[in-house]
């Protein structure tokens, strides 16, 4: 999908409708910087994170800016993991590099 909405960028209807359209891109050109982010905002809490983003100066020597991004779905399998390698490596100290990093990441829960 590939959406350029005018300076005042989506409305949340708009964007309730592009993530209910399931659409695994969207690309998203806007002219503000400031209706994108919040927008983008709007867009990461209904299932999409920003794939690319990139700035065009289409209009040289003037304060304005187009922005293009791409947009991915996220899938339902989607997890966000945070390591602590530090205390990790503390547990498994006594082992060998690579045993330990096997018992750090390919464990058993439990």
């Amino acid at each position: 999908m590939i959406c350029d909405p005018p300076r005042a960028g989506c409305g949340p209807a708009m964007l309730r409708a592009m993530a209910e359209a399931d659409v695994g891109r969207i690309v998203y050109v806007s002219c503000d910087p400031a209706t994108l982010i919040r927008d983008l905002a709007m867009l990461a809490s209904l299932g999409y994170t920003v794939g690319a983003l990139q700035p065009v100066d289409m209009f040289p020597q003037t304060a304005h800016v187009e922005t293009v991004c791409l947009l991915v779905r996220r899938n339902a399998l989607h997890i966000n993991i945070d390591v602590d390698v530090e205390e990790c490596y503390k547990k498994n100290a006594d082992k060998p590099l690579i045993l330990r990093s096997r018992s750090m990441f390919w464990s058993k829960p439990g």
